[in-house]
C-alpha cells in the first residue's frame, strides 16, 4: 500500500536514518572503522619457477619398520594482498605419503612490511618471529619465503 501523506512516508522513514546514524557513531567511537574498499589480491602463479600446482618436497623416506615410501608435498594455490604497509596471505599444500591419506592443509596469516632498497622486509602479526622478503617487480610479488618449514623454501610468485 502506497502512502499518499508525504508526512507520514518522512516520518516512518526517519527512525531509520536516525538508527543507522547512532551504529556508525556507536561503531566509530568504538575504534571500528567502516570497511574500506581493498586492492585486488595477487594470485599465486609459480613456486620455484614451477607452474602451480608445483612440488616443494618429493622425498623418498625409509622408516625402521615401516617400508620405505614417496612423500610429496604440493602447492596447490594461494593469494597475496598488500595493502600500505600490511599483507595478508593465504597459500593451500597438500600432503601426499603413498600408502596413507592425504592432507590438503591451508597456511594463513597476516603482518607488516617495511620497505628496505628495492624490497619489502616483512614480518608476521601472527606467527612469533616468522620473517620474509618481498621483491616487487611491476604486478609481480616475487616473496622469498619457508612457511616455518626450512624444505618448503623457495620463491613464491604472484601476479595481478
Amino acid at each position: 500500500m502506497f502512502h499518499t501523506n508525504p508526512t507520514s512516508l518522512e516520518q516512518s522513514t526517519l527512525p531509520m536514518y536516525l538508527y543507522a546514524f547512532l551504529l556508525i557513531a556507536l561503531l566509530t567511537s568504538c575504534g571500528q572503522t567502516m570497511p574500506t574498499p581493498t586492492p585486488e589480491r595477487h594470485t599465486l602463479q609459480a613456486v620455484g619457477g614451477q607452474p602451480l600446482p608445483a612440488t616443494v618436497i618429493d622425498k623418498i623416506y625409509e622408516d625402521p619398520g615401516v617400508p620405505p615410501y614417496r612423500f610429496r608435498v604440493i602447492v596447490l594455490e594461494g593469494w597475496f594482498k598488500l595493502e600500505g604497509n600490511q599483507y595478508q596471505q593465504e597459500v593451500v599444500f597438500r600432503d601426499i605419503a603413498e600408502g596413507y591419506p592425504t592432507r590438503r592443509w591451508i597456511w594463513s596469516e597476516f603482518g607488516t612490511c617495511t620497505p628496505s632498497s628495492d624490497k619489502l622486509h616483512c614480518e608476521s602479526g601472527f606467527i612469533q618471529n616468522y620473517r620474509f622478503e618481498i621483491t616487487p617487480q611491476g604486478n609481480t610479488l616475487n616473496v622469498q619465503q619457508d612457511f616455518t618449514d626450512p624444505a618448503l623454501q623457495a620463491t613464491y610468485t604472484f601476479r595481478r
